[in-house]
C-alpha cells in the first residue's frame, strides 16, 4: 500500500496491532495514530520513510507510552 486511510482512526476502540511492513509508506497520519489509545504496537519496517519523516513520527507517536514503533 501507498498510504494509510484516514478513517483507521475509526478502529482506535478496538485496534491494539497495526502491520504494515514491506509496503510503499513514505508517510502516516501519526497524529491520528497517536489518538489510537488501544494501540501498543505499530511495524512499519522496510517501508521508504527518509530521515525527516521517521524523525517526526518518532517525535509525535512518542506521545503515546504505551506504543512501541519498529521502523
Amino acid at each position: 500500500i501507498q498510504s494509510v486511510p484516514p478513517e483507521i482512526i475509526n478502529l482506535s476502540d478496538s485496534l491494539t496491532y497495526l502491520s504494515l511492513p514491506a509496503n510503499q509508506l513514505t508517510t502516516l497520519p501519526a497524529e491520528q495514530i497517536v489518538k489510537m489509545k488501544k494501540l501498543t504496537g505499530l511495524d512499519v519496517q522496510y517501508n521508504p520513510f527518509n530521515s525527516s519523516e521517521i524523525a517526526r513520527l518518532k517525535s509525535i507517536l512518542a506521545r503515546n507510552p504505551l506504543l512501541t514503533v519498529w521502523f
